[in-house]
Parts: C-alpha cells; sequence; structure tokens
C-alpha cells in the first residue's frame, strides 16, 4: 500500500484539506501548520495528490 513517506504524506494531505474547509485558514497558513517550509512545494504537493491547487479546493 503505502511506504512510511508516503503515508506521512498522505495523512498530511488529508489534513490540509480539513485545514483548508475553515474561512480563516489561508493557503500559506495551512501549509505552515502542517510543518512545510515551503509554500509553492506544497501547493504542488497537494495538486499532484488531489488534482486540485490548494487554492481551488478552498473554493
Amino acid at each position: 500500500m503505502f511506504g512510511y513517506y508516503q503515508y506521512y504524506i498522505h495523512i498530511k494531505i488529508e489534513k490540509a484539506q480539513r485545514l483548508l474547509e475553515e474561512k480563516d485558514v489561508s493557503v500559506k497558513e495551512a501549509a505552515y501548520r502542517l510543518g512545510f517550509d515551503d509554500q509553492y512545494y506544497f501547493s504542488r504537493l497537494f495538486k499532484n495528490k488531489t488534482g486540485f491547487t490548494p487554492a481551488e479546493w478552498k473554493r
């Protein structure tokens, strides 16, 4: 199924999806809350895993 790293990323993306559904949490804030130093890396990873950018998911 998942290797350790892939499972870890899967969990982080699920948490990001929930965070982004909150109106007061920006994409940048969600990235930092989840431990990503680079918002752009977070956005690329999120899109790769979900098919949506974080901003698209937020809408």
